[in-house]
């Protein structure tokens, strides 16, 4: 089997002692020792192939189209083929389309990629336990999705940029359940929070994750006499701030609605 060695550049790799090749071969990739067998076309790998990085010791098996990894194909640790590192579609070298991907830190993504991003929908297991099903852009939890966390809370809404934002409800192990508007990962604009073990129901406006107008239930008639209810703590805002805040909030989202 003959074996050619190729120069590194910033186009594809392209064979250059042989002006015309096409077939199956084996060849040293570049000055870093990789080594591709498969099949080439016009100097440039096309069709399935698999490539060994001898550096990093990890291997891609997989369709290729004029020199960079496309289609479908498997890329892992080269000492094991059960130890995957990606397996799904590629274009022009990226993950793209559909695909499944193994973190070092034991967290698994399967779903859509648009260029070497999670982007579309998928699902997200992470490694301290935590599960995301729902939309994704540029690498980040945005749309709409479902998250249960590992301290057996769960979040089921809008999300942007990673954070809890938009409309979404939350619920927390003890079962405490906030319905309404979120940015930034905190409760804010109108809002109601039940409390669970108790029965007290806060509805109105929030600021910042803070309660910040509104009024309070008692929708338990079996809970305690209610001087005895334990409140959470929140920071108590001036009168002025909350309505300048309000103001605020109220003014954004009638702008954001005219948009719409």
């Amino acid at each position: 089997m003959l074996r050619i060695v190729l120069k590194r550049s910033k186009k594809p790799l392209r064979c250059l002692e042989i002006s015309n090749r096409n077939g199956l071969h084996k060849a040293i990739c570049d000055e870093d020792g990789d080594i591709y067998t498969g099949l080439w076309k016009d100097n440039e790998k096309h069709g399935f192939g698999i490539q060994e990085s001898i550096k990093d010791k990890i291997t891609y098996r997989g369709s290729w189209k004029n020199g960079r990894k496309h289609g479908e194909g498997l890329l892992y640790r080269s000492n094991t083929l059960s130890e995957f590192l990606y397996k799904g579609e590629w274009e022009k070298d990226k993950r793209n389309g559909q695909g499944i991907n193994f973190y070092e830190d034991g967290g698994r993504y399967e779903g859509a990629w648009k260029k070497d991003k999670r982007h579309g929908c998928g699902q997200m297991d992470y490694s301290d336990g935590s599960i995301y099903v729902g939309s994704w852009k540029h690498d980040q939890r945005s749309g709409f999705g479902k998250m249960w966390f590992a301290d057996g809370s769960t979040y089921e809404g809008d999300w942007k940029n990673g954070k809890r934002h938009g409309k979404g409800t939350m619920i927390t192990k003890k079962q405490d359940k906030h319905e309404g508007f979120w940015k930034n990962d905190q409760k804010h604009g109108e809002g109601k929070f039940s409390i669970h073990e108790n029965g007290l129901e806060f509805t109105g406006l929030w600021i910042n994750d803070n309660f910040c107008c509104g009024f309070l239930e008692l929708k338990n008639p079996d809970a305690p006499f209610p001087m005895k209810l334990k409140i959470p703590k929140w920071t108590l805002m001036k009168p002025e701030e909350v309505i300048t805040n309000a103001k605020k909030y109220y003014i954004e989202k009638s702008v954001m609605e005219a948009q719409k």
